[in-house]
């Protein structure tokens, strides 16, 4: 049977991590595993992972590790990394796999094993020509140098792709190859894998070539298989299923997607839930079962038209984004990095009297790394009490406002498990309206559930209040009159947003998902774990809402208020949550 070596690129929590290194080398006694972690992820995480593996001889972890970004070389260094660690510690191999650390096999290993003795002389890579890119930059991923990470530095990315185009000449190709594009996963035979490191050794201008290229992870080993390998021996498919939603995010399969994916004539699927724990405990069981006799007929070539939709087809369907809010042109740092993040994260979106509410119990209840009103105008603030977050400090409001879609990058690349945020309607214009109205992350709004204008007064005062703090507004700003509540809720938020956000929400509430279970599922198959977690929890986050008295609401008004808006409290004074089809 093939010898297997897995190159495991994770950034995932160690535990979940650990479990899958630990089924794929317990199946076999000479399979081995090699874990790169993203130096990016937690410390802690990484610690435990090399305690857990300390004196296993078949699982290694990488200690020389990269930074991994999207779209850049790290994604091909990384791999290119484990490739010399095995050579270096001289590992038995025939075949090296690369999946990642949110992949489960979904057949026996020992099909997998038996598949690839069947087929010794294929490469299974996606290899072809530009055509298989539909959309966006082609060749010109080549052609240009694009040094700047088009996440967190989106306008330099631009920028300096437009200036090259206008006045620098294209570059060539390196001689001699011919490039080639498919998906980053691959099960490559040893022989090909050493080729390729000596290849790169002899021929180091290549290898820097490829630096300065967009998305290398889609080019450079699939360029390198078409050099060394008869076309008729590259598959042009993957071992591993994986499929896209509509927002260009990884789909997350959860427990009910248990009788799909054992109908796929793959032998991994990624992207599993990491809730979805009956469904990962099932295909732990599915990888140490012998082979099935007879044999299951696994095509070696060709690609297979298995699209969003069959996966997508017992959800409600999603929606397009709403009329635009703020009328503002603002930076466009945020929006740009938000319309191509990678990272789900969750938005508490309403009154703070609320959403602290919320986020202590989300703190309490699960490890989401949940921070406080990251966008308030005064401060940056990362939760109760935390004055440094991972080397950001509350004073960096300049930073934030000087370009708020890198500060937001920076925040992202520091959690160690999906983000949640408070946001208050009105308290950061330019980046509320990019995080409305992008898909890339999960809205939680908290409405008043009437519509009266009594309601939606005692909703924006309390959002006014929040921000600039009832005690240091004067007695004048804060009259108790019916105009003093006005002057103060003006200061806070121009007329016409009040009316955007108003309409947003009315059409949110006419377009809610009916069910808790049925919210979970397409939260989670749109945001992956963070939209499991919340989708789980959202009976206690209502619960939660229900709880805040009165008493917590009116103290969070400025004493002359508390007074008229006590009035109207009992009979307007509910709110809810409102779950809706994403995005906003």
């Amino acid at each position: 049977m093939a010898k297997l070596a897995f190159v495991v690129l994770a950034h995932e929590n160690a535990e979940q991590v650990g479990d899958l290194a630990a089924l794929l080398v317990s199946w076999k006694n000479d399979c081995h595993v090699v874990i790169h972690y993203d130096r990016n992820s937690s410390k802690t995480e990484f610690a435990k992972l090399l305690s857990r593996f300390a004196d296993n001889d078949q699982v290694h972890v990488l200690k020389n590790r990269v930074k991994c970004g999207w779209g850049d070389f790290s994604l091909v260094e990384a791999p290119m990394r484990a490739l010399r660690y095995i050579r270096s510690a001289k590992i038995d191999c025939d075949r090296i796999m690369l999946i990642s650390g949110a992949c489960m096999p979904i057949r026996p290993l020992a099909e997998l094993s038996n598949f690839l003795d069947r087929h010794p002389n294929m490469e299974f890579i996606e290899s072809r020509d530009e055509s298989w890119i539909k959309g966006g930059l082609r060749h010109e991923r080549y052609q240009y140098r694009h040094i700047f990470n088009f996440q967190r530095n989106y306008k330099l990315f631009h920028w300096s792709y437009l200036i090259q185009r206008a006045i620098m000449p294209k570059r060539r190709f390196p001689r001699g190859l011919e490039p080639r594009w498919g998906s980053q996963w691959w099960c490559l035979s040893w022989k090909l894998c050493e080729k390729i490191l000596d290849f790169v050794d002899k021929r180091k201008s290549v290898y820097r070539f490829f630096k300065d290229t967009w998305i290398p992870d889609e080019s450079f080993f699939q360029t390198m298989a078409y050099r060394f390998t008869p076309n008729d021996k590259i598959s042009d498919r993957t071992l591993t299923f994986f499929e896209f939603n509509d927002w260009g995010k990884p789909f997350v399969f959860l427990n009910d997607h248990q009788g799909i994916l054992e109908d796929l004539p793959f032998f991994f699927a990624r992207k599993i839930g990491g809730r979805a724990l009956a469904l990962r405990e099932h295909f732990r069981d599915v990888a140490l079962q012998p082979a099935a006799e007879p044999t299951p007929h696994i095509p070696a070539r060709g690609g297979f038209p298995l699209r969003t939709d069959r996966l997508l087809a017992e959800l409600p369907k999603s929606e397009a984004n709403g009329p635009s809010l703020f009328h503002q042109l603002g930076r466009k740092g945020l929006a740009a990095t938000l319309a191509y993040c990678q990272q789900p994260y969750a938005v508490l979106y309403g009154p703070p009297v609320f959403t602290a509410q919320i986020s202590a119990l989300l703190r309490a209840n699960t490890d989401l790394t949940v921070l406080g009103r990251i966008m308030h105008p005064e401060k940056v603030d990362f939760g109760p009490g935390v004055n440094d977050f991972q080397g950001l400090t509350p004073d960096d409001v300049e930073i934030r406002n000087f370009d708020g879609g890198n500060y937001f990058s920076r925040i992202l690349s520091r959690c160690a498990s999906p983000l949640v945020f408070e946001l208050c309607p009105g308290e950061h214009p330019i980046a509320e309206r990019a995080l409305l109205q992008s898909g890339a992350g999960m809205l939680l709004p908290i409405a008043p559930s009437s519509a009266s204008d009594e309601a939606w007064l005692l909703f924006w005062l309390l959002c006014a209040n929040s921000t600039q703090g009832a005690a240091a507004l004067g007695a004048e700003e804060t009259g108790s009159g019916l105009r003093g509540l006005w002057r103060t809720i003006d200061t806070h938020s121009r007329p016409e947003a009040r009316t955007e956000i108003a309409k947003q929400l009315l059409r949110a509430r006419e377009k809610q998902i009916a069910s808790d279970e049925q919210f979970r599922q397409i939260s989670a198959g749109v945001y992956g774990r963070v939209g499991d977690v919340i989708g789980a929890n959202i009976s206690k986050i209502d619960a939660a809402l229900q709880a805040v008295s009165k008493e917590d609401i009116l103290s969070s008004l400025a004493p002359p208020q508390r007074h008229m808006t006590s009035a109207f409290l009992g009979s307007e004074g509910k709110w809810e949550i409102l779950r809706r089809a994403f995005p906003m």
